[in-house]
């Protein structure tokens, strides 16, 4: 990888981790859905501790982008005994996938081309080495089980779960508890729940405080009625 782009990995993943465990639940979430015969490798394994490993693995590697020798070698030994664990080749470009994904719900604006085209050479990189720690499978099927899927996904009548990630900025005290109002209901009628507020404030928004807030949708909500980050900008406001 070039230093420009370890740069860009490093710097984004930053801001995933105030929504890091957010984050592992879409990761874990998104991967089964691409390929449910995968959950069937976690049948005995806490999943509270298995995303936590996640979470720590990622930081240690990204972190680690810069002395590429020593990481080098660390990806091997876990790609060998992800083999143990009974992970495929073909699950690489599956992770790939799950992994952009994430990003890209939990980044909002801050997701770009050059960021994406940034972290899928991070994890070609990275699940090319782990593939490395295999000794069965012949180089051409290794080389294809790496390569995420980064084309646009195929629309769907029905998501199995809809995400809305939505920057709100408070500018009216006194026009807040009527939007309060408004907004509990209307997240409600569809099944909406509330996952997380990240960003600088922890504490419920006030006057003058901006936030980021991550809602969960049913799983039978269409995708006309979910406001998807990915394609629009949006702000929610209340004024």
């Amino acid at each position: 990888m070039d230093h420009e782009k370890i740069l860009i990995v490093q710097d984004t993943w930053q801001h995933v981790l105030p929504i890091a465990e957010v984050a592992a639940d879409l990761f874990y979430d998104q991967l089964f859905e691409l390929d449910p015969s995968i959950k069937a490798l976690f049948a005995d394994t806490d999943m509270s501790a298995q995303k936590a490993k996640l979470l720590a693995t990622l930081a240690i590697t990204i972190a680690g982008l810069n002395t590429s020798a020593s990481l080098l070698r660390d990806l091997e030994a876990l790609g060998r005994r992800h083999a143990g664990y009974g992970v495929l080749p073909a699950h690489y470009a599956l992770v790939g996938e799950a992994l952009l994904w994430t990003l890209e719900k939990g980044l909002g604006d801050r997701w770009s081309d050059e960021v994406r085209e940034a972290w899928t050479s991070a994890y070609g990189m990275i699940a090319q080495q782990m593939l490395k720690g295999t000794s069965s499978d012949a180089p051409s099927e290794k080389r294809r089980a790496i390569q995420p899927d980064c084309s646009k996904p195929k629309r769907r009548n029905h998501m199995s779960k809809g995400y809305w990630v939505v920057r709100v900025s408070v500018k009216n005290a006194d026009n807040y508890p009527a939007y309060l109002a408004a907004a509990k209901p209307a997240f409600e009628k569809f099944g909406a729940q509330f996952l997380v507020r990240g960003g600088r404030y922890t504490a419920p928004e006030g006057l003058h405080a901006t936030g980021t807030l991550l809602w969960n949708f049913a799983t039978t909500i269409q995708r006309s009625h979910v406001i998807s980050h990915r394609n629009t900008k949006r702000h929610g406001r209340s004024e």
